[in-house]
């Protein structure tokens, strides 16, 4: 027992900790995101944090000229690196006391933290003796930081582990698509499929939220478009609605386990929208796939396209786990200092402007592609954050306003964009599109708290959530195949049908709800609750 102590000690007084410690901001920021992101992704800022970690190490060795110094050194130095949104938070609750003074909360923290990394290196400088006790006490607090994150992700990969080495598929009714389709169909029309994130329909907009949009429902029938009045998702949440309608199928997965026990994690079905069978079909009849990405990970590229259409701006190609991560660090102020733009993009409210923006002006490059193509393009608006007011001015991050009034506004907003959207595509001198305008679900319900159980919303939540946008354009104008409740599962069908001579039959138009964010793939029909 006492050689298994001894060792246990031994082991404490081996200066670890600063390695330690770095990992646990990269840890904690991935647990708070990792249904949806691949454990590869902290790779990279493992090794970044070792490698300024032993520079750290060895440039304050000239000073101290002992490892134990240096390591307890660099431990400081990383924690004021790391911790520079907590205590700019902190500062914010008391800024009443410093804005009288004018004192910036970036010379606060800086001051601060110059008088305490001083203190520090002067006392340890000045330490003989004892410096494992020091070195132990560090390593112990940093093990204790590491526990919760650590075993938190641990216990996640292990229970999807036997999913994660698998390819989840949909079971389908039709055994093979591609069997139903014709290859020679004559003339292939470019096809344009937009996703409007959480653009609500006709009853939600003007019965709960007393915004009328007829306006906008006008223009696209003067433009020779079907509005499905009545359609509704199929799902309340983004992953599932895009499998759905690029599969055209219902989540019923191959997999029984799945479809019965609480999984919470993402990545199980990113395949199934990256690799969809629309997109695998068309491909297999001479188009070419665009992407054209928001900063959301799941369609933010695609494998299989000829062409990812992204931000030319080098902020916003930044995974948004990166992103995240160096905002809580001192690098903020100083690309603030350098430039002011590229700090601003580092955070989410101007990077989301920036793609809404990008994504909409591109498409009069992308008409220009010879054909055929297919075209996907998945934009988050009017989705919040609210960055653009009812006439597409920039709005600052906070303003104070009624929730729904800066979604109406937004909204206003994106029926602009989108009007100028249609008329570019519609002046494409190789000839019309089919193009397809549709949500994947209806805003988040204002009465309902985030990360709630849908089993406990009410039938008025329900309503709110599920009316979504949706319209079609085909050039013959001949919509005989389509009716005002059609949900996005069937707006395949009848396409694949119409320009393909498919035989599919329409499903039956039905919308499920999810327990939580931990039960992802156990669904429950509420089809009725939504007549």
């Amino acid at each position: 027992m006492h050689q298994t102590f001894n060792k246990f000690k031994e082991l404490f007084s081996t200066p670890l900790h600063p390695f330690l410690f770095v990992l646990f901001p990269i840890l904690f920021t991935f647990r708070k995101n990792m249904d949806y992101l691949p454990l590869s992704i902290i790779l990279l800022p493992i090794i970044l944090s070792f490698v300024v970690v032993i520079i750290l190490i060895l440039g304050s060795y000239y000073f101290f000229k002992d490892f134990r110094k240096s390591a307890i050194s660099a431990t400081i130095l990383s924690l004021f690196f790391t911790s520079y949104q907590t205590i700019d938070e902190i500062l914010s609750k008391i800024n009443f006391i410093l804005e009288p003074l004018k004192i910036p909360h970036a010379g606060v923290i800086f001051g601060v933290w110059a008088l305490v990394i001083y203190l520090s290196f002067y006392r340890l400088k000045r330490v003989k003796n004892n410096i494992n006790i020091f070195t132990q006490m560090f390593t112990l607090m940093t093990l204790v930081l590491l526990i919760s994150p650590l075993f938190s992700i641990i216990e996640f990969q292990v229970n999807n582990f036997g999913q994660q080495r698998q390819v989840i598929k949909i079971a389908s009714e039709e055994k093979k698509l591609t069997d139903s389709l014709k290859k020679s169909v004559g003339e292939k029309p470019d096809i344009y499929y937009f996703i409007f994130d959480r653009y609500a329909g006709k009853p939600t907009i003007e019965g709960l939220y007393k915004y009328n949009n007829n306006g906008f429902y006008d223009f696209l029938t003067s433009q020779g478009f079907f509005v499905a009045s009545k359609a509704t998702s199929n799902y309340p949440k983004t992953l599932h609605s895009l499998i759905s309608s690029l599969n055209m199928s219902y989540l019923n997965f191959e997999d029984k386990k799945l479809n019965s026990a609480g999984f919470g994690n993402e990545n199980l079905t990113h395949n199934l929208v990256e690799t969809n069978k629309v997109l695998l079909n068309l491909k297999e009849r001479g188009y070419k796939f665009f992407n054209v990405g928001p900063w959301w990970p799941v369609t933010h590229t695609n494998k299989n396209a000829d062409k990812n259409y992204l931000s030319n701006k080098v902020e916003v190609r930044l995974e948004e786990y990166y992103r995240a991560l160096i905002q809580h660090t001192v690098l903020i102020p100083i690309v603030r200092w350098f430039s002011p733009e590229a700090a601003a993009n580092l955070y989410h409210f101007a990077n989301h402007r920036e793609t809404v923006n990008y994504e909409f002006s591109i498409f009069s490059e992308i008409i220009k592609e010879s054909g055929p193509k297919f075209i996907f393009t998945h934009i988050l608006a009017p989705h919040e954050p609210y960055v653009f007011d009812e006439n597409c001015k920039n709005i600052q991050e906070g303003i104070q306003k009624p929730q729904v009034e800066l979604y109406t506004d937004q909204l206003q907003c994106t029926n602009k964009k989108i009007e100028k959207l249609i008329k570019t595509l519609m002046s494409n001198k190789n000839g019309k599109p089919v193009i397809v305008l549709q949500a994947d679900e209806g805003p988040h319900p204002m009465l309902f708290p985030r990360g709630g159980s849908w089993e406990k919303a009410s039938q008025e939540t329900l309503k709110e959530k599920f009316p979504i946008l949706s319209a079609y354009y085909f050039p013959d104008k001949d919509y005989s195949k389509l009716y005002p409740e059609i949900t996005p599962v069937n707006s395949f069908r009848v396409v694949l049908n119409k320009y393909f001579g498919a035989s599919l039959n329409l499903l039956p138009d039905k919308n499920y709800i999810y327990p939580d964010e931990q039960n992802l793939y156990k669904f429950t029909d509420v089809t009725k609750l939504l007549k």
